[in-house]
Formats: C-alpha cells, sequence, structure tokens
C-alpha cells in the first residue's frame, strides 16, 4: 500500500474523470485525503482499518457527511457535483438552496459521494 501523500499524487495523475459526477468523487477522494493531515502514514491493508482511518472518527459516510467533516453549504455541494444546467436548476427562483434536489438531501447526496470516494482511494492505495 501506498502512503496518503503517494495515494493523492497517483489519483491526481491517474484518474481521469469525464463527468461531473466523477470530477466531484475525484475532488472530494483528495480531500478526504488531504483533511488527515498525516502525508507519511502507509494506508491500511485491511478495509476496517483503511475505513476507520479514512473516516476520521466518524461511523459512516453519512455521519462525515453530517458531522461538517466534509462540505457543509449546500450550494458548494451543489456546485461540485453538478452540471452547469443542473446547478441552474438548482439555483432558479422558486427553489429554496436548502431544499433536496430530485429528492435527496444534499448531505446525503454528498455522503454518496463519500462513498465512492473511499472505492477510488482504496483503488489508487493498491501498488499496481
Amino acid at each position: 500500500m501506498y502512503s496518503i501523500d503517494e495515494t493523492y499524487k497517483n489519483i491526481e495523475a491517474e484518474f481521469k474523470p469525464r463527468s461531473k459526477w466523477d470530477q466531484g468523487v475525484k475532488e472530494t477522494a483528495l480531500a478526504v485525503l488531504d483533511s488527515l493531515d498525516m502525508p507519511e502514514t502507509v494506508l491500511p491493508d485491511h478495509f476496517g482499518s483503511r475505513r476507520a482511518l479514512l473516516l476520521n472518527g466518524a461511523d459512516n459516510w453519512r455521519e462525515y457527511s453530517y458531522g461538517g467533516c466534509a462540505l457543509v453549504c449546500n450550494v458548494d455541494i451543489a456546485a461540485r457535483f453538478f452540471t452547469p444546467s443542473e446547478m441552474r436548476r438548482y439555483m432558479a427562483d422558486g427553489h429554496d438552496a436548502s431544499m433536496a434536489f430530485r429528492g435527496e438531501p444534499l448531505l446525503d447526496l454528498q455522503a454518496r459521494a463519500l462513498s465512492q470516494a473511499e472505492r477510488v482511494i482504496s483503488r489508487y492505495a493498491r501498488e499496481h
């Protein structure tokens, strides 16, 4: 397994997202690694140990998201994951920015992205 810093560099260099969602997942993965502030720490091989390190004290990704460990403002979350047309609909007159989008609260959407970011981190932490 690679260190946190090496994993960060691997994701930056090798993960080439095509969609806005995947770009947001990449940014989220890098933000999670950056928040650990332990660049020389080698990520654990064991899934549970690696997840516990990444969660930084939270029980799951939903708690991580709702606990303020990631983005907290709905507009910031929307900007990270939404395409320009989705962003226009989200910011349209009559739509409150604190409301859910397509029935999903944005903090739940972010928790889903955090889960995918964990998989990206795990993939690029392994030596190829």
